[in-house]
Formats: structure tokens, C-alpha cells, sequence
């Protein structure tokens, strides 16, 4: 039996790297063509792959920070899908004009209220976080600027800025009712889930929307950066992939150091491992779980603008089953449903599996049914596995 955390940690890893090596060595055998020999591993295909995982993996990294806390966000998806209209619908200038036609047209008073009620929400939530009035109206009010900047400016910054902040704060309420109503994180996000997801539908009045022609020609120009965060021709050259996969590792990298060298990862893995003894040990358990929360909903937040920067258009139905792949990918890179165990690392491996195993079984011909199939069969061995390492111990 091992005793030591960090040895552990180490012994987790082991199963996901040998997990990428087998998926590796399989399908290189599978694709294999006499006068292509190397073409699943090309550089070529590595750079495909790794654009086509980076919104996997950069909801993984919250998602991480959800589970290892012992909880759970079936919201991802439509956070992503929301996040991604709110940035073209930045870019094209029309959020403001095309929120209000969503949901309070001809009903101001709803909108009042609703505004009213939201805004207290942050409030008596800061107020209790700090005892002190005064910080939290100065915070409030800094809030309110820059979202109010995000969401009623035109461009690819604030459509940046907007993509992410809607992703906060879609994840700040899923911790809100996680821990104000008492209800199991399952429950309350299966319900934002829907929430969020016929919010997005609103706004996008049911359909597929696409930059404005007149804002089209910018994207080459002074929005180009944002256009070209998952481009598969990075400028310059040495960058290799695509901005975006830079961020998302720079993203891993701080929530490396978030779980590792900062109390509110050390809270979070107590929170995981034992949440009534951290209780009882003076933990403010319900203000990390909002903390993990917010930050899960900001990596969807990213992961939507990414997603944006590779289809260029808002797809209101897009990353449907979204949150099963970001959960399976945790779970197989050493993550524990029942909570206290996960890296993000391992994370990052688990959802290279499954981006390669899928890249692969493309390649192969297998039809996506088949995948889905796959995946399941995954989802339930790792599943297994970790219920077996936690009966021996």
C-alpha cells in the first residue's frame, strides 16, 4: 500500500501514459498505408490533433478542479456554445440589441428585475466574502464597468473579454446554487445545463450565427489575432501550432500551480478527500467551492472564444455531450469520481487519448458510431479501475 500523496500522484500518471502509448502504437498500425507509413504521427496530423483537443482540454482543466473538490459540471457544453455567440455577437456588434430582443422585449420590468436580482446575488455573495462594505461595492462596481465595456463594445478585445466573462459567471452560479441550496452538484448542473443551453438559443434565435460581411474583411486585418488563435500555419513559423494551443497550455500550467503551491488547492484537495472534516477543521468550504466553480465556467469561457477562432461562426447547438468527453477525459487521466485525487496533467494525457483514438479512428474508416462506442467502453474500464485501486486501499 502506498502512503505517500505524491507517490501516488506519480502512480496515476503511469496509467494514462501507457493508455496514449497503446492508443499510439494501435492506431499507427490500423492507418498504416506502404506509401504513407508515418501518417498518423506526421507533424502534420500531431498539429491537427492538438487543435482539435484544445477546447477539450482546456475545459478538462476546470473540470479537474470540480471533481478533485468532489463535484461534478454538466454545464460545460452549453457554456462553451454560449460563450462562442457572445463573441461573434461582439464582434458584430449586436449583443446588446439581439439580448434585449431575446428576452425582454416589450417586457422591461423582467429585465429590471431580473438585473436587480442578479446583482444582489453578487453582492450579499462578495459582502459575506469580505464583512466590509465598502471593498465590496468598490469590487461591484469595477465588475459592472468591465463587463458593461465587454458586452456593449465592437471588436475582437471586448469579444474576448465578453467570451470569458460570460463564462465566469455562468460558472460562479453553478456554484452559487451548489452552495446555497444544499442540492448535489449533479442536480443543480444538469439544470443550468438546460438553462444555459436555451439561453444560447434565445440569443441566437435558434440558428447558426455568422460574422457580419462588413465585419468579415477585419478579421484579416485588425481582428486577425483572435481569427487566427487555431490556425493550423502559425505566424511566426517557430511557434509550431496554433496561439491557442499556447494558451492552453500557459492555462494548465497555472492551474498547476493553483493545486500545487496555493492554499486554495490544498483546500481543494481537503474539500475532495474529506469536505465534513474540512468543515469542522475551519475550511470555508463553501467559498472554494464557488472558487472552483468560477474558475471551471472561466475555462469554458475560453474554450468557447478558441472555439470561435477555429469555425469563424456561433453555433447555438454545437458541444452537445461536450461535458461527457471533458468528465472522460479526467477520469482516464487518473481523476476520481468520488474527489481528492486528479492532475491536471493527467487530464491533458486523458484528453489526448481521446482526441487521437478519435483522429484514428477516423483515419481508419471506423464510423463515428463506433467511436462513441469506444469512448463509452473507456469511460467505464477507467471507471472501474479507479473503484478498484480505492476497495485495495
Amino acid at each position: 500500500m502506498i502512503h505517500s500523496p505524491w507517490a501516488r500522484r506519480l502512480l496515476n500518471l503511469v496509467g494514462p501514459f501507457l493508455g496514449l502509448i497503446i492508443v499510439l502504437s494501435l492506431f499507427s498500425w490500423l492507418t498504416y498505408e506502404p506509401d504513407r507509413p508515418f501518417v498518423y504521427l506526421s507533424a502534420e496530423n500531431i498539429k491537427k490533433v492538438s487543435l482539435q483537443t484544445t477546447v477539450l482540454a482546456t475545459c478538462g482543466l476546470g473540470m479537474t478542479l470540480v471533481i478533485i473538490s468532489g463535484g461534478i459540471d454538466l454545464s460545460i457544453g452549453s457554456i462553451v456554445a454560449l460563450s462562442n455567440v457572445v463573441v461573434v455577437l461582439v464582434m458584430n456588434g449586436r449583443l446588446a440589441e439581439q439580448t434585449r430582443e431575446a428576452f425582454f422585449r416589450g417586457q422591461n420590468i423582467y429585465a429590471i428585475a431580473t438585473a436587480v436580482i442578479l446583482t444582489s446575488l453578487v453582492l450579499i455573495t462578495a459582502y459575506r466574502q469580505t464583512k466590509r462594505i465598502l471593498p465590496t461595492v468598490v469590487w461591484l462596481a469595477i465588475a459592472w464597468g468591465l463587463a458593461t465595456w465587454a458586452f456593449t463594445g465592437e471588436g475582437a478585445v471586448p469579444a474576448f473579454c465578453a467570451g470569458t466573462l460570460v463564462g465566469l459567471f455562468c460558472g460562479w452560479l453553478n456554484g452559487f446554487f451548489v452552495t446555497s441550496t444544499g442540492v448535489v452538484p449533479f442536480i443543480i448542473t444538469l439544470g443550468t445545463m438546460e438553462i444555459y443551453r436555451g439561453a444560447v438559443l434565445l440569443l441566437a434565435k435558434e440558428t447558426k450565427v455568422d460574422i457580419h460581411a462588413d465585419v468579415r474583411p477585419k478579421l484579416a486585418g485588425e481582428y486577425r489575432w483572435l481569427d487566427r488563435l487555431m490556425t493550423e500555419a502559425p505566424s511566426p513559423d517557430w511557434l509550431l501550432v496554433g496561439p491557442g494551443v499556447w494558451i492552453m497550455i500557459a492555462a494548465g500550467l497555472v492551474t498547476v500551480v493553483v493545486l500545487s503551491r496555493l492554499r486554495l488547492g490544498r483546500y481543494v484537495f481537503a474539500i475532495g478527500s474529506n469536505e465534513e472534516a474540512g468543515r469542522l477543521s475551519g475550511l470555508a468550504v463553501s467559498s472554494v467551492k464557488r472558487w472552483v466553480y468560477s474558475l471551471s465556467g472561466l475555462a469554458a469561457g475560453l474554450a468557447g472564444v478558441m472555439q470561435f477562432s477555429r469555425l469563424s461562426t456561433g453555433v447555438p447547438t454545437d458541444n452537445i455531450g461536450l461535458e461527457l468527453d471533458v468528465i472522460a477525459a479526467v477520469v482516464i487521466g487518473g481523476g476520481s469520481l468520488r474527489g481528492g485525487e486528479g492532475s491536471i496533467l493527467g487530464t491533458l494525457i486523458g484528453a489526448f487519448i481521446l482526441g487521437f483514438m478519435r483522429n484514428g479512428c477516423t483515419l481508419a474508416g471506423i464510423p463515428n458510431p463506433v467511436q462513441r462506442i469506444l469512448v463509452g467502453g473507456i469511460i467505464i474500464l477507467a471507471v472501474a479501475i479507479d473503484e478498484r485501486r480505492h476497495r485495495r486501499q
